[in-house]
């Protein structure tokens, strides 16, 4: 992730996503939030803590009325899941790394 987070800045600034899903980030606790900082974007991360690899994380435009939905989290899928609160409805997104090979019981 470190080493594309330039490129995904830039990538921000000419399309203004209001939310941007990212798998197989490789993150861990040696990376801290301000190092992964996108300008008018919020940040939820899912690190992969037993083994290297994997890894997602989910921006968000910090205008939107967003709830992340840790109730939906799974400690066996590598998951981000939230609630946008619109005007009228509200949607529910998520970014979801599954290895491939991966069993699930």
């Amino acid at each position: 992730m470190r080493n594309k987070i330039d490129e995904l800045r830039v990538l921000q600034k000419i399309c203004k996503f209001d939310i941007l899903g990212i798998t197989e980030t490789h993150p861990d606790s040696s990376i801290a939030d301000h190092d992964i900082h996108i300008d008018g974007l919020k940040v939820v991360r899912r690190d992969r803590t037993k083994c290297k690899g994997g890894g997602c994380m989910l921006y968000y435009a910090g205008h939107l009325k967003v709830t992340h939905r840790k109730d939906l989290a799974n400690k066996e899928l590598e998951a981000i899941w939230i609630q946008v609160k619109l005007p009228t409805y509200n949607t529910l997104f998520s970014v979801i790394y599954i290895e491939i090979g991966a069993r699930f019981a």
